[in-house]
């Protein structure tokens, strides 16, 4: 019963009006809207990916150029093919959702290419 009057009580106001109530134990509400949180990690999480990506590259480089058995080469050369289709899987989700509404990736702030 808890979980219906829950799910309920979020959905009942207008679109992007449910917020975060204030942290216990703080005087002051540090309420943010929860659309503003969601963009906020899905900002940290592709810096997060692109970092691993590039990890994971190199990674499979090294593992290439330094191993003498051809199962590890192959290894290597799968571990950096997937880390490129992670890659591109990020920014077709990315493009995915710019399509879709491009208010959904407003908070990513990419430099501009000059």
């Amino acid at each position: 019963m808890d979980k219906i009057n829950l799910f309920l009580i979020a959905h009942a106001g207008s679109p992007g009006s449910f917020t975060l109530g204030p942290v216990p134990g703080t005087a002051e509400s540090n309420a943010r809207p929860i659309g503003l949180l969601l963009g906020d990690w899905f900002v940290y999480l592709i810096y997060a990916a692109v970092i691993l990506a590039v990890i994971m590259i190199t990674i499979g480089g090294v593992e290439y150029i330094i191993s003498i058995v051809p199962g590890k080469k192959e290894q290597g050369k799968k571990r950096i093919w997937n880390a490129i289709y992670g890659l591109i899987l990020l920014f077709a989700a990315y493009m995915i959702l710019r399509t879709i509404n491009p208010a959904l990736v407003e908070n990513l702030k990419f430099p501009e290419l000059k």
